[in-house]
């Protein structure tokens, strides 16, 4: 055993030699060090940006979302459901799609021109309020 200790020279004095840990021990001092110093250890570690974020997730979401319905009520109250196209733009949809006789297909498909994309924007919108 003493050829053992012999051969490490760590710089521990020969006299302090009966005084070193066995490796059990060692394991014993480091678990109970670790754990008396994780706490304090724990108090010192800076809170990283997600950590922040997430305590801050629990206010803020739910702010968030309030002010989402708000704007969005703001939004579909301020949309003049009153407005619409001139008569002169109004079209039905019937009228667009509405063959000119019974063998032939309707003008919208077979037209060269082609009708207002408002007017049937509006045709079709009206045609959902139905």
């Amino acid at each position: 055993m003493s050829a053992q200790r012999e051969d490490r020279n760590d710089g521990w004095p020969a006299w302090l030699e009966p005084l070193r840990p066995d490796p059990m021990g060692r394991a014993r001092m480091k678990r109970g060090i670790l754990a008396a110093a994780a706490p304090l250890l724990a108090a010192r570690h800076p809170a990283a940006w997600w950590e922040l974020a997430a305590d801050w997730s629990s206010v803020a979401i739910p702010i968030a979302a309030s002010i989402a319905l708000l704007f969005g009520w703001i939004a579909y109250e301020s949309h003049p459901s009153g407005a619409s196209a001139p008569e002169s733009e109004r079209m039905d949809i019937e009228a667009l799609v509405q063959p000119a006789s019974a063998s032939s297909p309707p003008a919208l498909l077979t037209d060269q021109t082609e009708p207002s994309s408002d007017a049937l924007l509006a045709a079709t919108l009206r045609r959902e309020e139905r």
